[in-house]
């Protein structure tokens, strides 16, 4: 009787373990961020009312609404390949990439190194200094 009992309350032991697996995603269980998702730190990006006025009036609206979502695309796969796109597209166009540009990087200043090392947000950085104004980067 007592191996029935130590059994059971195995089998209790395993289903309430797998119970809260199933509950948390495989990255929280490993205690490692889900991939595309950043932990979050105390500095954040600059928000879209901290752009200089005059920046912020040679946007597009749909160029302030990429600005208002920087944070959270800069982490993600498609978001990433989202405004790379963007930027490609103004400048295959011959139009005037650097105003977007330069918002972009006013905005993310402070979170830059978070973006750089992840691993969608380095080749935003990659194509932002390749297309950004030197003085932006400065």
């Amino acid at each position: 009787m007592t191996s029935a009992f130590a059994l059971s309350d195995h089998q209790s032991t395993l289903a309430s373990s797998s119970q809260a697996r199933s509950e948390l995603s495989a990255g929280e269980f490993y205690g490692q961020p889900v991939l595309g998702q950043r932990q979050m730190r105390h500095t954040a990006a600059k928000q879209v009312s901290e752009l200089p006025k005059q920046l912020a009036n040679e946007l597009s609206a749909e160029e302030l609404d990429i600005c208002k979502q920087v944070e959270v695309l800069a982490f993600d796969q498609a978001g990433c390949r989202m405004i790379q796109k963007k930027l490609e597209e103004k400048s295959a166009d011959h139009a005037d990439v650097s105003s977007f540009a330069a918002a972009l990087v006013h905005l993310t200043l402070d979170i830059l190194p978070e973006i750089m090392t992840n691993q969608f947000g380095n080749y935003l950085c990659q194509k932002l200094i390749e297309v950004a104004p030197a003085s932006s980067l400065k």
